[in-house]
This record gives C-alpha cells, structure tokens and sequence, in this order.
C-alpha cells in the first residue's frame, strides 16, 4: 500500500473495486470538498485512478482480492482474507503516521471497514448505493434478503478462515453478516420514496437521495452528439457495465430486431468490448451502438429508458424524468423493477421476444399516467438537498 506524505485527515473514506458502488458517492464527496471538509482515501488502485482521481488529501492504493458474486461461502472466504491481508496494511499507516481517523466512511461491502471500526473504536458510517438489506417492504425484496440469509447461515460452518480472522483480532464472529452492511450511521443515495417504512422507525438508517456527479460537458465524447440533440427524442437502452455476460448478447440483438427500421431513433450502450460485435452485423439507419456514452446527458433527450435499472440509472432516468422499462438481472435489480411498476413510472419487460418488446415499447410511450408521474417524482428528487443532508451527518458523527 503506497503511502502519502500529506498528513493524515480525521476521516477515512474505504472503498471496494465495484464501480457502480462509487460513481454515486462521488458527488457527495466533492461536496465535503467544497465544505473544506478533508478525506483520505483508501482503496484498490483500480478505482482510484480511474474513478476517484485527485479526490481526498491522501490517496492509499491495495490490490483488492477478487470477488465471486454468485458463490456465498468463497464470497465470505475472500472478505476473511482481505481481514488478514488489508487490516495489517492500513494499521501500519495510522503508526506511521502516528494518527487514526475520527471517522469511517465505508462502501456497504467494504469487509475490512466494520473490524476496523471495531478494534480502534472509531465511528462508522456504511454508505450504500442502493437498497439497505436488513429488511424490506415488497415481498420480493424480502423473498431475496431472506434467500441471501440462508445462504449466508449455511456458508459460516463452511469457512476455514474464520477461526483464524478470530484468533489473530482477538473477536467472536457469531454470525458472518455481522462485519458487512451496517454500521453506527448508515445512509442510502435512494430517496426516501424508494425506502420500506420500517427503516424510517430507526434513527440508524437514512434514505437521503442521489447526490449526481459533474459530467464535463465541454468534454469531446466519441458520439454523434447530433444524434442525441436532434428534435426526436431517443429510446436509449443500456443495462449496465457486466451486461453482456450477465443479460446475454443475444438480448441486444433482439432489441435491434424489434426497435429497427422504426419510427424510433435509438442508441444502444454495450460493454466489455461487445459494441463492434452488434456494429458488424449490420445496423438499421435509426440505431447506433456505442460501448460508452455520457448517460446524465444522453437521459436529457430520451423519451425512454430500456435499462436493468441499477440503482445509479434508476436515479438518472427518473432525476430527467424518464419513463423506463426494466430489464433486471440479478441482486437487488428486480427490487428496483418492482419499485418501477410501483410507482407508475415504467413497466417490468417480462416477454422479452420481438414482440414482447415492441408491445411494451409502445404501452409505455402512450401511457399518460406514466409520464405524469415521472413528472412528479422527477421534482422530488433534489441533489442538493441530498448533500446538505451527508454534510450534516458527517459533521455530527466527527464533532
């Protein structure tokens, strides 16, 4: 871990290599920034250079363990050798530098963050990019959490590491879950509206809404930015970062089958190097694919958003007031498909053949009440409000 030669702040920002759990706190930590309020990073190389940047006074790099995301016990198995092999690492800097945070702000899986927290009695603050996972209001969500759970309790008698992360700290581990998710304060990006009432019961847990990031719109993007500026509005359709191994690639050419040579002017964001691969086969005059866009941007014109509405672009789409048609893949996606339908702003793409889409496609762009409540909700969604809210809570929990 590379050390910095600025003193140490009194707080201490611990991040995970999973983009999509820091683009959304991006906003919230230029606000500490711009409120004089200084941070130090620590965090795997990967995501600081590309993503962080010259955020934080201090900046510490490790190389994070991989994650397995589909395996409980091996993911419980790499959050104990991350115990043994990060903890050391951050310990020596607070020696060397003869100083320890007053304050912990951690990413929710972040598993080094709460033992920390523990051994040095340092407050902690989880920040999470979505959902809170101890309890939920639609059925499904708890159906999932519930499912996790079990996996987690079968996964604790299948961990050899356990004994030793307990030995070398010096703590009784009753229960794996206990060292993720919650912390002494614990704040989610999603606004209130999103939230289960039985969070609100308890002072612990607060929705706070999205704090965006600043896109540079002065930056040259490789888009037809006449594409998007032009009078029809898009249909833009994207689900996130690993879709194409997760979605499936196929899904994207049924997207093109069903939305091409229409009346619709769409652009298509693909990942992982799979844009050329749609290119190459051939492409309709109203579609372009691109392996990247400005997403704040490309919502700003868009009549609708085909997405796997991660938490971020479930935010983006509805911040423009987007109606959206979901198309979730795993983990906490199809809570926010259920929210969708919930509140009226979008439908869940349950057929997902040509005419599947097409059908929905054209219910979604017709419904009047659809449009009226992204309307709505589009006003209840306030970044700045939403950082005033992380200052204030940062303040109290260091003073």
């Amino acid at each position: 871990m590379e050390s910095n030669t600025l003193a140490l702040s009194d707080i201490a920002y611990i991040t995970v290599d999973i983009p999509t759990h820091v683009y959304p706190i991006l906003g919230f930590l230029s606000e500490l920034e711009a409120q004089g309020i200084n941070f130090d990073i620590y965090g795997p190389k990967n995501i600081i250079t590309k993503i962080l940047g010259n955020r934080g006074q201090n900046r510490f790099e490790f190389e994070e363990l991989s994650w397995n995301n589909g395996d409980i016990p091996e993911f419980f198995e790499t959050a104990y050798q991350s115990f043994l092999k990060t903890i050391p690492e951050i310990e020596a800097i607070w020696k060397n530098k003869n100083k320890k945070p007053k304050l912990i702000i951690a990413d929710m899986f972040a598993p080094y963050a709460k033992l920390l927290a523990k051994r040095h009695d340092i407050p902690l603050l989880v920040f999470y990019s979505n959902y809170f996972v101890h309890q939920f209001s639609v059925k499904h969500t708890r159906d999932i959490a519930n499912e996790e759970m079990d996996k987690m309790r079968r996964a604790e008698s299948q961990l050899p590491l356990q004994k030793e992360v307990e030995k070398r700290y010096n703590i009784t581990i009753e229960s794996a879950r206990e060292l993720f998710f919650e912390g002494d304060r614990n704040i989610s990006c999603l606004p209130a509206f999103l939230g289960d009432p039985i969070t609100f019961k308890n002072d612990k847990f607060s929705y706070i809404g999205p704090a965006f990031r600043d896109e540079n719109k002065s930056e040259r993007y490789d888009i037809d930015l006449d594409f998007i500026h032009a009078n029809t509005p898009l249909i833009y359709v994207s689900l996130g970062t690993n879709s194409p191994n997760i979605a499936g690639f196929s899904f994207y050419e049924t997207i093109i089958d069903a939305l091409g040579d229409t009346e619709h002017k769409v652009l298509i964001s693909v990942a992982l190097g799979k844009a050329e691969e749609l290119i190459t086969r051939g492409l309709p005059k109203n579609i372009i694919v691109k392996s990247w866009v400005p997403q704040m941007r490309v919502l700003e014109h868009s009549k609708l958003f085909i997405s796997h509405v991660g938490a971020g672009g479930l935010m983006e789409a509805m911040r423009n007031g987007v109606p959206i048609i979901a198309v979730p893949n795993f983990g906490d996606q199809p809570i926010s498909a259920e929210m969708v339908e919930r509140l009226n702003v979008g439908r869940w793409l349950k057929d997902k053949s040509v005419e599947g889409i097409k059908k929905l496609v054209e219910e979604v762009l017709k419904d009047q009440g659809i449009r009226e409540n992204c309307e709505k909700y589009k006003m209840m969604i306030d970044p700045m409000a939403s950082k005033r809210k992380f200052v204030k809570v940062v303040k109290s929990m260091i003073n």
